[in-house]
C-alpha cells in the first residue's frame, strides 16, 4: 500500500511540474482585490488576469489591483476577451465598467494611454502600454443584475532596447521581452513576432505535442498500476504456496509412523484370525 501511495505522489509531482512548465501563471481579480501583484525577477515575467472563477461576475462588486513591473521594466497589457455590461453611449457613467490606470495610485495617475476614462465594452484596439512599471485596474458593478463574463488580460513585462542575451526583441520595434516567453504557445509581442512560423511551432502542432505527451503520460501510468497489480498478485501467491508448504510438512511430522515389518505382521495375525 506504501508503494502505491508513493507511485501516485510521484505521478502527482510530474503533472503538476509538466503544468507549471507548458502554462503562464494565472490569477483571478477577485481573490486578489488591494492586493499587488508583483513580477519577481527570475520567474516568467507575464501573468494572466481573469476577473472572476465564475461564469458571471457578481452585483455591487467593487476591486482594484495593482500590478508590478520588476524594477526598470514597463508592461504590455493584451485584452484577450471582454464581457463587461455598461453603457457605452452614457460614457459608462452607468453600469459597469472597468478603469486600468498608469502608475500605482488610483488618486493620482492618469488613465492608461489610449484607453477611455470607463471601459464597459470591447476596445477596437487590443494592445496597451503602460508608460511606468505600474498599473491599476479596477472593477465596478452595480445591482441591476445584469452581469457579463467579465474579462481577460496577458499582462506582460518588457524593457527598452538594445537587448540583453537574457531577451528577445520584438520584430519592428525596440521591446524587449525576457526570452523564455518566445516559442511558448502565447502571444507577448505586439507584433505576434515571438510565436512568429517557421521559428516557432502553430499553435496546432503545440496542443498536438501536448496531447502527445499526455497520452505517453497515460500509457506510463497504465503500465505502473499493471505491475503493481502483478506484483502484489506474485507476492500473495508466493505467500499462500509457503503457507500451504508449511502446513503439509507440519501434517507429516505429526502423522502416526508404522514400520513396514509391523504392518505386514499385523495383516498376517489379521488374516489367519
Amino acid at each position: 500500500m506504501d508503494f502505491k501511495r508513493e507511485i501516485f505522489i510521484f505521478v502527482t509531482f510530474i503533472i503538476l511540474c509538466l503544468d507549471s512548465i507548458f502554462s503562464l501563471p494565472e490569477y483571478f481579480m477577485e481573490d486578489h482585490c488591494t492586493q499587488t501583484l508583483t513580477m519577481n525577477y527570475g520567474s516568467i515575467e507575464a501573468v494572466r488576469i481573469h476577473l472572476t472563477k465564475s461564469k458571471r461576475y457578481g452585483e455591487n462588486m467593487g476591486c482594484s489591483m495593482r500590478v508590478e513591473a520588476p524594477e526598470g521594466k514597463l508592461l504590455i497589457i493584451r485584452f484577450e476577451d471582454f464581457d463587461v455590461r455598461g453603457i457605452p453611449d452614457l460614457m459608462c457613467q452607468s453600469g459597469d465598467f472597468v478603469e486600468i490606470f498608469d502608475g500605482s495610485s488610483e488618486i493620482a495617475a492618469p488613465i492608461l494611454p489610449g484607453l477611455p476614462r470607463r471601459l464597459c465594452s470591447s476596445p477596437e484596439q487590443k494592445i496597451f502600454l503602460s508608460s511606468g512599471r505600474h498599473l491599476i485596474i479596477r472593477f465596478i458593478s452595480d445591482t441591476d443584475m445584469i452581469a457579463g463574463k467579465g474579462f481577460r488580460l496577458l499582462i506582460t513585462a518588457f524593457s527598452i532596447a538594445p537587448c540583453s542575451d537574457a531577451q528577445l526583441q520584438c520584430s519592428g520595434s525596440g521591446l524587449c521581452l525576457q526570452k523564455k516567453l518566445e516559442c511558448d504557445g502565447e502571444i507577448n509581442c505586439p507584433d505576434e513576432s515571438d510565436e512568429a512560423l517557421p521559428k516557432c511551432l502553430s499553435t496546432a502542432a503545440i496542443a498536438g505535442i501536448a496531447v502527445g505527451c499526455g497520452i505517453v503520460l497515460i500509457l506510463i501510468i497504465v503500465a505502473i498500476v499493471i505491475g503493481i497489480i502483478c506484483y502484489q498478485r506474485k507476492k500473495r501467491a508466493r505467500i499462500i504456496k509457503l503457507d500451504y508448504d508449511g502446513e503439509t510438512m507440519k501434517a507429516s511430522r505429526t502423522r502416526p509412523y508404522t514400520s513396514p515389518s509391523l504392518a505386514r505382521h499385523n495383516g498376517i495375525n489379521t488374516t489367519s484370525a
